[in-house]
Parts: structure tokens; C-alpha cells; sequence
């Protein structure tokens, strides 16, 4: 019983961290191809939503709660993102959301210019 109600605190505090990311980054809507690997496999997903601090991935493939994860997102001229963070949220069968961390100065750039464009409506070809 105690294992449960330790898991749900922690469920509860990654909920509460999404939440505040939220409100303090602005997250704009997108479909881009994502794709990642790790000892079991190749996978790849859709990014629906993303901002500076972390994005959010629709896909079915099995992704363990509170892992770092790697991903590489193809952006509208056919290049990859790279990206990595820490998946905060795991819901089996619909997605993961991820929590960027330690990301490099010019993944930083890009991601921001990714941003501006898609929030301006302009489009992305770089």
C-alpha cells in the first residue's frame, strides 16, 4: 500500500510540474514527425504540441515513466532536432510528454525559431 500511494505522489507531482510548464512556457500546436531509439527498438511518434522547456508526443510505443529519452524531431525542410529530456508523463497507448534538459546552445536556437514560426504562422523551411 505504501508503494501505491508513494507512486501516485509522484505521478501527482510530475502532473503539477506539466501544469506549471505549462503556464509558464508558451506551448504552440504542430504535427511533426518524431523518432527515437533504445535497447529494444526504433520507434517514431507525432510531436502535437511543444515550447521551450518540453513537448508532448503521440505515439503507442511502450515508454518507461521518469527515463531519459533522446529525440530527434523532423523539421519542415527534412533535417532533424535533436532533443533530450526527461519523460514526466506516460500514458500507455497515447503519448509521453517530455521535460527538456541539458539541451546544447544551437538545439536551444533552433528550437526557438521552430517556435516563432509556427506561433507567426509562417512557414518552416530550414
Amino acid at each position: 500500500m505504501a508503494d501505491d500511494l508513494d507512486a501516485y505522489v509522484r505521478t501527482f507531482k510530475r502532473t503539477v510540474m506539466i501544469e506549471e510548464d505549462r503556464r509558464s512556457d508558451e506551448r504552440v500546436r504542430l504535427a511533426l514527425e518524431v523518432r527515437w531509439q533504445t535497447a529494444s527498438g526504433s520507434y517514431t511518434g507525432r510531436c502535437g504540441d511543444i515550447s521551450r522547456r518540453g513537448c508532448h508526443v503521440q505515439t503507442t510505443a511502450p515508454v518507461p515513466d521518469g527515463g531519459r529519452i533522446c529525440v530527434e524531431i523532423r523539421l519542415a525542410a527534412g533535417n532533424w532536432l535533436p532533443l533530450c529530456g526527461e519523460v514526466v508523463n506516460c500514458q500507455p497507448g497515447a503519448g509521453l510528454s517530455i521535460r527538456f534538459e541539458d539541451l546544447p546552445v544551437t538545439s536551444q536556437e533552433m528550437l526557438a525559431h521552430l517556435i516563432d514560426y509556427v506561433r507567426e504562422g509562417q512557414s518552416m523551411s530550414w
